[in-house]
């Protein structure tokens, strides 16, 4: 596996731990740590939607 194929597996590997934490929150009734781990996975997405486009353009 090279450095192309680690990154975006890496930011998905991430964003799959961010949900479960955001489901984990929200079972808390941790609404603010919901909110910031939801936020953050969506923002690693749009990173890895943006390192994609880079790549094949």
């Amino acid at each position: 596996m090279n450095r192309k194929q680690t990154v975006p597996l890496v930011l998905a590997l991430l964003t799959v731990i961010l949900f479960v934490l955001t489901g984990i929150s929200i079972a808390e009734r941790k609404l603010g740590l919901a909110l910031i781990t939801f936020i953050v996975s969506v923002l690693l997405i749009g990173c890895g939607m943006i390192l994609k486009r880079r790549r094949s353009a």
